[in-house]
């Protein structure tokens, strides 16, 4: 317990400055690198401190549970990257590696992730590279919108191409504002005609709407009202989500409840909607049917499905192509295999509660864990890829990058054979 307490006392003991405790990054070597930039963890803050100014704010503490399935967005760039490197006629003659790095979900370290990976070693100079040579291509990440713009605000500095791979946000879009953020996520068009189709077809005609409190939110509820008019359906109840809820927010799922509408059709993006997840497994919305997207799949724990508010949710998801060979992949993954992935690490310690080091004494109530486990053995992992639409815009983004870089490469040969010629 003292050590517990003496580790609390270490992070706080520099109000101005996080001290980091751990390696944030894992870099694969190679010709040309690819940064990823994911959230495996979600650094829960206290906002309630901060909002009063009572003391200097501090983190709490990482949840790695909450975002498991996040963690297959780590899976798919080290997949793509190695399925590149055996294609002869892709990228011949050059190896691609890549950089992991952690933004834990908030976008004040996304902002910190991006200057780490500019100085190229910790801790973090900004302006000032420790790298002797940058070989960085290109940045993906940005599951989120707030992540993108976050990163984009240093990573255009040094108009480093971004692309991102979670919803496509008509923001994002702004050349002069983010000239170097390229998009991968679908457009949602049409979605707010598959909400009306819905209510159509099982006749619903009452019906409640949660909307993310965003520029989002209020542009799919314009589209969504008007349609709702033309069909004769009438909206019971409208609540805008705030992006962190409060104690006095909890009304709002009161009213939701206490609503004369059985069916609740929920849409936001994962930034403002993160928590609703968690508030709804204590006030159970009984008799209520839920209808969402699955990208808010992200903010539900991976043990979901055990719980009674999310049984027979219906969600829309965008068709997906299965990645070949990726589910074979991901299931034999193992910490022994590869043991410098700290990020493999961190979430196998996550799933089976066990630990590799017996350095730490706040792990000593965990068992070591075994090598001969593999992703095969996690009840909880159950792979379903329209649940994980996400997965495959990360696979796609690397390709993306390597198709480009080959043309490019391909380009110069071809003005450099012209040139010789004449």
């Amino acid at each position: 317990m003292i050590q517990i307490f003496l580790f609390d006392y270490q992070m706080m003991k520099t109000p101005c400055h996080i001290e980091r405790i751990y390696n944030p990054t894992y870099r694969k070597e190679g010709d040309l690198i690819i940064a990823g930039f994911f959230s495996l963890f979600v650094k829960v803050q206290d906002y309630m401190r901060i909002h009063f100014f009572k003391e200097s704010p501090f983190w709490n503490f990482a949840e790695p549970k909450l975002m498991m399935k996040q963690y297959h967005h780590f899976l798919a760039l080290q997949y793509a990257v190695d399925e590149i490197n055996k294609n002869p006629y892709l990228l011949p003659n050059i190896t691609l590696g890549y950089q992991l790095l952690n933004n834990f979900h908030l976008e004040k370290l996304a902002v910190e992730s991006s200057l780490i990976w500019l100085s190229g070693r910790g801790p973090v100079i900004p302006n000032y590279s420790c790298d002797l040579q940058s070989n960085t291509v290109a940045v993906i990440g940005g599951m989120t919108t707030m992540l993108s713009m976050a990163m984009a605000t240093i990573l255009q500095l040094y108009k480093v191409p971004q692309i991102t791979y979670g919803q496509f946000d008509p923001l994002l879009n702004d050349k002069f504002q983010y000239p170097y953020v390229y998009q991968l996520g679908s457009k949602e068009s049409t979605l707010h005609l598959a909400f009306i189709q819905l209510m159509l077809h099982f006749d619903w005609t009452w019906v409640g709407l949660l909307l993310s409190d965003n520029t989002r939110g209020e542009m799919f509820f314009n589209d969504l009202k008007e349609e709702m008019a033309r069909n004769g359906i009438c909206v019971a109840i409208k609540e805008r989500v705030p992006q962190h809820i409060m104690k006095e927010d909890f009304c709002l799922l009161s009213r939701v409840i206490a609503s004369s509408s059985n069916v609740i059709f929920i849409y936001g993006d994962a930034d403002s909607l993160q928590e609703i997840s968690l508030v709804l497994i204590t006030y159970i919305p009984y008799g209520k049917l839920l209808v969402t997207t699955s990208s808010w799949d992200f903010s539900i724990n991976t043990k979901f499905e055990l719980y009674a508010p999310f049984h027979g949710t219906i969600l829309f998801s965008h068709t997906q192509k299965e990645i070949p060979g990726f589910t074979d992949f991901v299931k034999t993954m193992n910490p022994v295999m590869n043991p410098e992935d700290i990020f493999l690490k961190a979430f196998w310690e996550s799933v089976f509660n066990c630990r590799f080091s017996e350095k730490r004494g706040v792990q000593m109530f965990y068992p070591l864990c075994l090598g001969d486990f593999s992703f095969r053995d996690i009840p909880i992992m159950e792979f379903d890829m329209v649940l994980m639409d996400l997965i495959p815009n990360v696979y796609n983004a690397v390709y993306l990058v390597a198709h480009a870089f080959h043309q490019i490469l391909h380009s110069e040969a071809k003005e450099a054979s012209d040139l010789a010629r004449n």
